[in-house]
């Protein structure tokens, strides 16, 4: 589990910095995993840590904080 968080705290900059930005190209899940070093696109638990640690801060917050998950899609899919 430690992998898991530790993977979705390096890739939550990431996301942010996607939202951030000029939308020039779809990003992917082997987009995402790249850019963290991380050698494989299957990411769901990892997003799935993300979403948990976005919630929290929302209800540390008090804030509604969008979530990033929705900025990265399945390369074959496009979902």
């Amino acid at each position: 589990m430690a992998k898991v968080k530790d993977l979705a705290m390096k890739m939550i900059p990431v996301l942010i910095r996607w939202a951030q930005g000029a939308w020039d190209k779809p990003h992917y899940y082997s987009d995402l995993s790249e850019s963290v070093g991380y050698n494989s696109p299957r990411i769901g638990r990892v997003l799935g840590e993300i979403q948990d640690i976005i919630d929290k801060l929302a209800i540390n917050t008090g804030k509604e904080i969008p979530t990033l998950n929705g900025l990265v899609q399945n390369k074959y899919l496009g979902l």
